[in-house]
């Protein structure tokens, strides 16, 4: 195990995986005044921190990986391209051709349309930086499949699950609306079609669900309580899918 510790205090302000199975974390670490400064620190999968990087530029973290699947943390030098950008604002959602896509709602007004954030980079380096908005409803998860082409957006209301197939621009195509009763879902994984496979909750009850293509609905029971979830997240779910991660 891996203890990293300050005696004025640290606080983590986000964590993303590398395709090497390292996580790089996001820290603020603390002085005896209660300032901070930014730290990023990449720990392997045997628990050795493998870089550790001193914020300067003063630059809040909105950690994500670049299409190119690139996370300039350790070393910046070659970044002389680098264009400065206000701070991100939104949960990075994953990339889409040469773009990484963020999304931003607003949950305290439910008559406001969430956007799209979008990164565009080419041959490596950051290019521009659009917005688009999405058309009501608001969405619960943005997800986008398997072969990273493909955007999905999930929304939730009177028991129908509304999947919206769109593009960059927040662009509606393909729709399919589907009843699931259920108090609270997570999308696990999207595949063409789309086959949908999420977890829904039931009065503490679990249960993994396939949405096929055609609206069909099958679900598996899996009991209730931490146990359950944990039995969930250890399965696999379908063609290139994705196990659900738990954090302690």
């Amino acid at each position: 195990m891996l203890k990293i510790s300050n005696p004025y205090g640290l606080n983590s302000h986000g964590v993303m995986s590398t395709l090497h199975g390292s996580t790089v974390h996001a820290v603020y670490v603390y002085d005896s005044d209660q300032n901070y400064e930014v730290a990023y620190i990449e720990i392997d999968m045997d628990g050795k921190i493998r870089h550790a990087l001193a914020e300067t530029k003063g630059v809040l973290p909105s950690l994500f990986l670049s299409p190119d699947s690139v996370l300039p943390v350790p070393d910046r030098s070659g970044l002389d391209k680098l264009k400065p950008i206000r701070s991100v604002v939104g949960e990075y959602v994953g990339n889409v051709g040469n773009c990484s896509v963020f999304h931003n709602g607003d949950i305290f007004n439910p008559k406001k349309e969430d956007k799209l954030e979008i990164l565009e980079f080419a041959n490596g380096d950051f290019k521009k930086r659009v917005t688009a908005k999405i058309p009501l409803p608001q969405c619960e998860h943005i997800f986008i499949d398997e072969n990273q082409d493909e955007m999905y957006a999930f929304s939730y209301g009177d028991g129908n699950l509304l999947i919206r197939k769109m593009d960059l621009g927040g662009n509606i195509g393909q729709q399919n609306t589907v009843h699931l009763d259920c108090d609270l879902f997570s999308v696990v994984s999207v595949s063409q079609g789309p086959w949908v496979q999420l977890i829904a909750v039931t009065d503490n009850c679990l249960s993994r669900v396939t949405v096929e293509p055609d609206g069909k609905i099958q679900s598996e029971y899996s009991g209730t309580g931490i146990s359950a979830i944990f039995a969930l997240g250890s399965k696999k779910v379908g063609r290139g899918a994705v196990s659900l991660p738990f954090y302690p």
